[in-house]
């Protein structure tokens, strides 16, 4: 081969996977090169020569990739609520360019967009402007309808739909002002409403209805609410009930006493547990996982519909699975006193809580009981009950897990969650934190061992397979140094290493039970970095783990899925050539789990905001006790107590004096009185505003 054939398909193959990189021997497989001798040399010598002439760069130092044109980027583009965008990059390395409100060129939320960038830089972020529209994925919009006069608008939610629409009269006719309503807008979007033909293809609810406004919810994020016909199809095909000749190539568990903890509302039960102690005292503790593997097998339409969605979405009042429910809720699930498929963790630990021996292993078993958290509490706080012998074992052995992990490195963070009380039509009439059982910590711990066995296991085949990790990494100094200066402002002294995940357990443990404890655990989150899938194993700072996987929910989850069908293969015997998935395709999956994950929090949030604050909406004028959780320039961000709902407290209505912003201090300083409020301080407010749809709470502070 000579040397433009070479390059021609250098050139080629790493234009076709520009977001890629490639070692290269990797490039020599790829190719069809051998990895040594002439055709290798020539291959390196080739490399070299396209690096010098700019048509390809080096990543990492170590990979190949075609050299991007850096004047021009394309990327999706994400509105702010001022109006300005910030467009997040299709590259190998990501870039988020900020786009001011003048340069958007008639591009809205959620457009694929071309962007130039300029050579200005705003604050740490590239800036640009969009040059090109390319593609316009989502053409519905949520919003209500506003009548003035004879004319029917439509205004769109959140105001990242920079333009008022007029609704056609015969659709005018079927809404009524304020009602919440799907529009669809066919051509493109500009200035000129002569190229809309809007239509409105759903009316939600009233308004006011926080129903509706989570409906609004889900289309607005464009969340998959229906799986495709041909989905559907494949769901029809699958046997309910577990066929005997799969039962004999399986360890056979169906005598065990095996049971399932879960919450009250939960259907998809991925998880079971047993116990037993031996004469020795040690514990042989199984942990048993839906076989989903089994039954969602690799490229079908299903499996394709899994991976798209990446996961289960839990909103307040709804669940939007990633599997269709025949399977979550049915098939799949471990329901008590029903023959089930199982991929099984089956662990020895000494009395201490460390892991003797442990295997992994395809199981069938069959539920002795469907327990939710309050009765297995019950069980251990009395000491009576259905399994209260192998209950009392499990949460011995729990209590001693947690231990052990805390002592090795955890972090324990005591992050609060809510939980609502709704009336017959599904408004909310209360809100509380959700309380932390010892039953949930039990298990947390069961799991938590459990993924990290299987991560571990795969040492046994080779260290350099490619496998899915849960990763986590080091906190940025900058940022661990931000937080200390925080925490000496508020008067808690600690030492702080970004190496170190002790030191940060040593400094929560120290301030546990204080006044400043829920502060200091959100500030302390915000400081770290985020939990993400990878192909490539950095360990998981915030638990201490140097290995560890998503293998125990996936019913809910796809990493975990993919995470089955690795494992079962290599377990097979196939770790050469026939690996199931390559480490880039791992990438990709990675990658784009971890944005649905995201995105999936975010809706999850954001429902929760939208109840917090039809809940307050009835609570207009009364007072409650609050926490200052945030302090910026125009004011301060309270959470009440003990509804823990998050609203703002506006400088302009703290009029006892001109406050002035401190960032270093996070703290707003009167400058006459010298009042200071500061994050952490117990401050007592008035619900003064509330708005369902833009999901906000306003305060004013209250002086009795």
């Amino acid at each position: 081969m000579n040397n433009q054939t070479m390059r021609a398909a250098i050139l080629s193959f790493l234009g076709e996977r520009y977001r890629n990189a490639y070692k290269t021997k990797e490039l020599a497989k790829a190719l069809g090169y051998p990895k040594q001798g002439e055709q290798y040399h020539l291959l390196k010598e080739t490399l070299r020569e396209l690096q010098e002439e700019n048509h390809i760069e080096r990543i990492d130092s170590r990979k190949w990739g075609i050299k991007l044109d850096t004047d021009e980027v394309e990327g999706t583009l994400e509105i702010s609520q001022q109006g300005h965008g910030f467009v997040e990059t299709h590259e190998r390395d990501v870039r988020t360019i900020f786009v001011h409100r003048k340069n958007l060129f008639e591009a809205h939320h959620g457009d694929v967009v071309k962007v130039s960038l300029l050579p200005e830089r705003n604050g740490r972020n590239e800036e640009g402007e969009v040059i090109e529209i390319l593609d316009r994925p989502k053409r519905q919009f949520t919003g209500k309808i506003k009548k003035i006069h004879d004319k029917v608008f439509f205004e769109a939610d959140n105001d990242r739909f920079q333009h008022d629409i007029v609704i056609p009269k015969r659709d005018g006719e079927k809404v009524h002002n304020g009602d919440k309503v799907i529009v669809e807008v066919k051509e493109s979007i500009t200035r000129s409403e002569r190229n809309l033909s809007p239509r409105i293809v759903e009316v939600l609810g009233k308004e006011g209805d926080p129903m509706a406004d989570v409906k609004a919810l889900i289309r607005e994020m464009n969340l998959p609410e229906r799986f495709p016909k041909e989905v559907m199809k494949g769901v029809q095909t699958v046997p309910e009930a577990v066929l005997e000749s799969e039962i004999q190539t399986r360890v056979d568990l169906r005598n065990e006493e095996v049971f399932t903890i879960d919450p009250v509302d939960a259907k998809d039960f991925d998880d079971a547990v047993s116990i037993r102690v031996d004469e020795a005292g040690y514990y042989h503790l199984g942990v048993h996982i839906a076989d989903v593997s089994h039954y969602v097998t690799k490229g079908s339409a299903l499996d394709k519909e899994a991976l798209t969605r990446g996961t289960s979405i839990y909103l307040v009042n709804q669940v939007i699975p990633m599997l269709p429910e025949e399977l979550s809720n049915n098939i799949c699930s471990l329901r008590e006193g029903v023959d089930r498929l199982t991929y099984s963790v089956l662990m020895k630990l000494s009395p201490q809580g460390a892991v003797m021996d442990y295997s992994i292993q395809k199981t069938v078993i069959n539920s002795k009981k469907r327990f939710t958290y309050q009765e297995v509490q019950a069980i251990i706080d009395s000491g009576d009950g259905k399994h209260a012998e192998t209950v009392r074992h499990m949460n011995t052995l729990a209590k001693t897990l947690t231990r052990k992990r805390i002592s090795d490195g955890s972090i324990d963070f005591d992050l609060q969650e809510v939980e609502f009380q709704y009336d017959e039509t599904g408004r909310p009439v209360d809100v509380r934190p959700k309380q932390r059982l010892q039953s949930m910590r039990l298990v947390e711990e069961f799991m938590l061992l459990a993924n990290q066995c299987v991560a571990k296991s795969v040492l046994e085949y080779g260290g350099e397979l490619p496998f899915m990790y849960r990763v986590h990494d080091k906190p940025d100094a900058e940022k661990v140094k931000e937080l200390k200066e925080f925490m000496k402002h508020i008067g808690v002294r600690a030492s702080l290493n970004p190496q170190s995940s002790k030191s940060f357990q040593r400094m929560l443990e120290k301030v546990r039970g204080t006044p400043e404890e829920a502060v200091i655990n959100n500030v302390t989150v915000r400081s770290m970095a985020k939990a993400v899938y990878s192909e490539k194993n950095i360990g998981h700072f915030g638990l201490g783990f140097t290995h560890y996987s998503h293998f125990t929910s996936p019913i809910r989850r796809y990493p975990d899925l993919i995470v089955h069908r690795i494992l079962w293969e290599y377990q097979q015997g196939k770790t050469g050539k026939a690996v199931p998935y390559s480490a880039d395709t791992l990438k990709d999956i990675s990658a784009h789990s971890s944005a649905q994950e995201r995105a999936a929090v975010e809706a999850e949030r954001e429902s929760v905001k939208i109840m917090q604050a039809a809940f307050m909406e009835s609570k207009l004028g009364e007072t409650f006790e609050a926490i200052i959780n945030g302090v910026v320039s125009y004011g301060m961000y309270v959470e009440t107590l003990p509804h823990l709902v998050d609203g703002l407290v506006h400088v302009r209505d703290m009029d006892d004096d001109y406050y002035e912003f401190d960032p270093k201090k996070r703290a707003l300083i009167g400058k006459r009185k010298h009042r200071v409020y500061q994050l952490g301080d117990m401050v007592r407010v008035k619900v003064a505003r509330v708005d369902v749809q833009e999901r906000e709470v306003d305060f004013i502070l209250y002086d009795e």
